[in-house]
């Protein structure tokens, strides 16, 4: 028989294992995933600088945004060799779902992706910080590298600021760039890519890319080429197609050179 005591241990029995589980949910609630920052805190944007103008001849008479575009060039290049691989990364994770793992406490977008006809195998994870999120990107290739820490980086709380560290590649591992980025409303105000690479020539070199609201070009490059002792600085209005150019630092400085809305030389006024 059932005595009341029986049914009053039972019934403080269920209310433990209820309470532990309750406990064991609370401990374990991660909320819902952070969100991974834009693509764009990773990619420039050079889309204004791809082609040195239709010069049809005419190449002296735009020499002055040619010279632009050429200056701008050489960073496309060298992002685009080296930013490959974890940029392909990163487009794909961004698609992904994460999933919390509870024993390293932290979100986690696993994934396979294919670049340069090899499969990759990725791993992004993201834990929450007192400021932000910390965000970390493993990479395999396969019958290649394995596990490498491609690159590290962190957010602000925000989202409206932070930071990237980057390796030079998969079997070079030393910090090789670093991108810091701001966001304005919904896009990628201002970029910054540095060479951290103490071991080349162009240790310290950076471009910076960014866009202001007064005067009458609205977005502009600085460019610093260590390698070349330069400071390149470059300014146009992304809607009409003007700007400017100047050296203000090394052997070769000089006034601003200017082009028009058609990329010909200008007067600068």
């Amino acid at each position: 028989m059932i005595t009341v005591n029986k049914i009053a241990a039972l019934l403080l029995s269920a209310v433990v294992i209820f309470s532990s589980c309750t406990s064991d949910d609370e401990e374990f609630s991660p909320g819902e995933a952070p969100e991974i920052p834009p693509v764009e805190t990773m990619t420039m944007n050079f889309s204004d600088f791809e082609e040195a103008g239709n010069t049809g001849g005419r190449i002296k008479s735009q020499s002055n945004r040619n010279g632009a575009a050429l200056t701008v060039g050489f960073w496309n290049i060298v992002l685009a060799v080296n930013l490959a691989v974890p940029v392909a990364a990163f487009k794909v994770a961004i698609a992904q779902d994460a999933e919390f793992d509870r024993d390293r406490q932290l979100w986690v977008w696993s994934f396979d992706f294919f670049h340069d006809s090899k499969r990759h195998t990725a791993e992004l994870t993201g834990a929450l910080i007192t400021n932000g999120v910390e965000w970390n990107m493993t990479i395999s290739q396969e019958n290649g590298f394995q596990n490498v820490p491609w690159y590290t980086g962190q957010m602000s709380a925000d989202g409206s600021s932070g930071y990237w560290i980057l390796q030079h590649n998969g079997t070079d591992l030393n910090d090789y760039l670093t991108i810091d980025w701001e966001k304005e409303n919904d896009e990628v105000g201002e970029i910054k890519y540095e060479l951290i690479d103490e071991s080349s020539d162009d240790f310290g070199s950076y471009i910076e890319y960014g866009r202001v609201d007064t005067g009458d070009f609205d977005t502009y490059y600085d460019i610093r080429l260590t390698s070349e002792d330069r400071l390149v600085e470059i300014e146009w209005n992304r809607e009409k197609g003007d700007g400017r150019i100047r050296v203000t630092e090394g052997t070769v400085q000089g006034d601003y050179l200017c082009w028009d809305e058609s990329f010909n030389n200008a007067d600068c006024m």
